[in-house]
């Protein structure tokens, strides 16, 4: 696996942002304010950002912040935090003599395609900026690409199963497949290379007893040349389905998305039966919901089935909002659906 490094700059900037601090010293430095000879500890950074241009999802990111301590008082770092399990970092001491400088190295495993950003924050126990905010931009390359990028595989009758298929591309034309690594109840063959190198796969979701929405990931192992230099590497194609039985709820699950206390809200779920066949709602309503002020309204859809419609003023404190909308039928083999109700609420 491939590793890009980079390291900061000068300090010429920074020195001089010292030199104007109070108590710094020189021609009309200005005395601090509680005049006492120690002043706080302070965090400044060299260069809190950092852009790594283009770069393949192959390499591994690495570049090295520099920090120091401008007050007298020594620095403590309390906590770094960065903003995905893609990004680590390593702080050699978290206690910083005044005068004293610093690294933290980040290093950051490239996905997805695109411009992405990443955030690093430190907390210490600087007074007056007691929060850091680090950051480090790419433009990822991928060097496995999935046409199409997601397979949707839409509704699924869960005890018949469904397959589908997609094409892998390579930078390197002449790329071996590895292998697959799939979770339970799905398979991945491959079905023959095509122009191009462009290899066909034939994805397999296997009869079960689930139902809802389904979205595992597939794990697509390959060995090919970049650069001169053979990689191997390990690509991610999205699946999704959604699973019936007798009843299809689309979609599966009710997103209310950012809610506000006191404005109105509406989501709603369709119920069909794809196979066929007549059926009713006896009942709906919510259970365990984490906010008040929601109703639930069935109506007929003029194009076939039903409506549910979850709808209201929410009320409630600040936070995830979860619960589950519970629908009750006249289908003795399929009684009760249960869809899951997410949102938050600042």
């Amino acid at each position: 696996m491939r590793a890009c490094t980079a390291r900061t700059g000068p300090w010429a900037f920074l020195l001089a942002w010292v030199f104007l601090l109070p108590g710094a010293g020189g021609p009309g430095a200005a005395a601090p304010l509680d005049q006492t000879p120690d002043r706080a500890p302070s965090l400044l950074v060299d260069e809190p950002f950092f852009d790594f241009g283009e770069v393949s999802d192959v390499a591994v990111l690495e570049h090295t912040f520099r920090f120091m301590n401008a007050g007298d008082q020594t620095l403590r770092i309390e906590d770094v935090h960065a903003t995905c399990g893609c990004t680590t970092t390593t702080l050699a001491r978290r206690e910083i003599e005044g005068g004293g400088v610093e690294t933290l190295t980040v290093r950051w495993k490239a996905e997805g395609e695109g411009r992405e950003v990443k955030t690093i924050t430190l907390r210490s126990n600087d007074p007056r900026h007691p929060e850091l905010l680090l950051t480090v931009t790419a433009t990822i390359r991928p060097f496995v690409r999935f046409q199409p990028p997601r397979l949707d595989m839409g509704l699924v009758e869960a005890t018949v199963g469904a397959s589908g298929g997609v094409t892998l591309t390579c930078e390197d034309p002449a790329f071996e497949l590895i292998g697959f690594e799939t979770p339970p109840g799905v398979t991945a063959v491959a079905q023959g290379r095509g122009p191009g190198g462009a290899l066909s796969l034939g994805i397999t979701v296997a009869p079960s007893k689930r139902r809802g929405l389904f979205v595992p990931k597939i794990g697509v192992r390959v060995s090919g040349l970049q650069g001169g230099e053979r990689v191997e590497h390990l690509a991610s194609l999205r699946l999704r389905a959604n699973l019936y039985h007798l009843i299809a709820c689309d979609p599966p699950l009710l997103a209310l998305g950012k809610v506000e206390a006191g404005r109105p809200v509406a989501v709603e779920t369709h119920l069909t039966r794809p196979e066929g066949g007549a059926f009713g709602v006896v009942a709906a309503h919510l259970e365990h919901c984490s906010v008040e002020g929601l109703s639930v309204r069935v109506v007929p859809d003029p194009e076939g089935g039903l409506r549910v419609r979850v709808e209201g003023l929410p009320k409630g404190k600040a936070g995830r909002l979860s619960g589950e909308l519970w629908i009750e039928t006249d289908l003795e083999s399929e009684p009760l659906l249960r869809l899951p109700l997410l949102g938050m609420m600042p």
